[in-house]
């Protein structure tokens, strides 16, 4: 079991484990990133981790934290993507709503996802299933 392990999950909440990381949590599932994500809704670009505190002419700095669970909460997971050449990853959502995590580095671990036995790390399985 990898990613596919989100299909029917929804996002409980997306918050910060530590200093610009974002974390999406699903259930007993935590996808932690450490990289640039994006959510597009209905085919447009709307919000990404950059954004995280800008003012942009906004009454106060946008919370990226904020506007990204008020846009995934309780939406299901109804697709995901893993492209194994880059490790980007696409979790597709109820309500036309696309979230990316795009890998930023080939020698870092940009995201991870761990759940109930499961620990995939930018798309690579670990395997904790024989001890050491």
């Amino acid at each position: 079991m990898g990613v596919e392990w989100l299909i029917g999950r929804t996002c409980a909440r997306v918050y910060e484990h530590y200093p610009c990381n974002f974390s999406f949590e699903f259930g007993p599932g935590v996808l932690a990133v450490d990289c640039l994500w994006r959510v597009v809704s209905g085919g447009r670009l709307v919000l990404t981790s950059r954004d995280h505190g800008q003012q942009y002419g906004l009454p106060a700095p946008l919370d990226a934290y904020a506007e990204a669970a008020s846009l995934l909460r309780d939406r299901r997971v109804t697709a995901v993507r893993l492209r194994e050449d880059t490790a980007d990853l696409a979790l597709e959502f109820e309500g036309d709503i696309l979230l990316e995590v795009l890998a930023d580095s080939s020698g870092y671990e940009p995201w991870n996802l761990t759940a109930p036995g499961v620990q995939c790390v930018a798309g690579r399985l670990a395997d904790f299933s024989r001890s050491g």
